[in-house]
């Protein structure tokens, strides 16, 4: 038996719900495509009506670029949680 394995399995198993690496992978692909969808919502809003009364392309080039880099930061953020967290369980042993 792996040790990191049975101890990574204990830590995990404290927690009050059920979670291991995969859920947590996949917690991070759900909010991936949860936020997509809330960016496509955003552009669809902002370029069928029009609210703050600029040219149509403005709006939407001006959304889509916001929203560039903040998904840029937002999967940086992710990827450093989701190693640190791999670093830390791994440095317990």
């Amino acid at each position: 038996m792996n040790p990191q394995n049975s101890l990574l399995n204990q830590l995990l198993g404290s927690l009050p719900f059920h979670i291991n690496l995969s859920s947590l992978m996949y917690a991070i692909v759900v909010d991936t495509i949860i936020y997509f969808a809330t960016i496509w919502a955003i552009v669809y809003i902002s370029h069928k009506y029009d609210a703050i009364h600029l040219r149509k392309p403005a709006i939407l080039s001006y959304t889509i670029l916001s929203l560039f880099f903040i998904s840029i930061l937002k999967f940086a953020l992710l990827s450093l949680a989701f190693i640190g967290i791999i670093y830390l369980l791994s440095n317990l042993l």
